[in-house]
């Protein structure tokens, strides 16, 4: 396992699949650097399925929504290409109903879920199901 604070990075080669856990609160930087050590990581291991646990993590700002939902995403997507990206989102329910009520990030949570997006992204409150729908690629 690799310790790239606040973000934990494990692959598990027995599903293909990287597993990304935020550990705490960050700044836009470090959300920035978390989310390219993903990008990095997936590539060094071949891994287009990936499950992405925000649960210890605060809601994003409008202004790291945006840049995750409109400049990471497609980049990742398109690292990933000519294999799809798939990224399950685990998320805590508070969190969930918190993401859904913050109008702010609304713009780019309609983005992310956008028909025709080069990647499948699902949310889940319960590891066992983000597995499953990951093991399904």
């Amino acid at each position: 396992m690799n310790d790239l604070s606040p973000l934990l990075l494990q692959y598990r080669p027995e599903l293909n699949l990287l597993v990304a856990r935020w550990q705490e609160s960050l700044s836009t930087a470090h959300l920035q650097a978390g989310y390219h050590s993903l990008l990095q990581a997936a590539r060094q291991h071949g891994t287009t399925s990936w499950l992405v646990d925000v649960r210890r993590r605060p809601i994003p700002s409008p202004e790291q929504a945006r840049w995750i939902t409109h400049e990471w995403l497609p980049q990742a997507a398109a690292a990933c290409a000519p294999r799809r990206l798939r990224l399950a989102y685990l998320l805590s329910p508070t969190y969930e109903h918190n993401l859904q009520n913050n109008a702010a990030v609304q713009p780019s949570m309609q983005a992310v879920f956008a028909p025709n997006r080069p990647y499948d992204l699902q949310t889940f409150t319960e590891e066992g199901a983000a597995m499953q729908w990951l093991a399904r690629a």
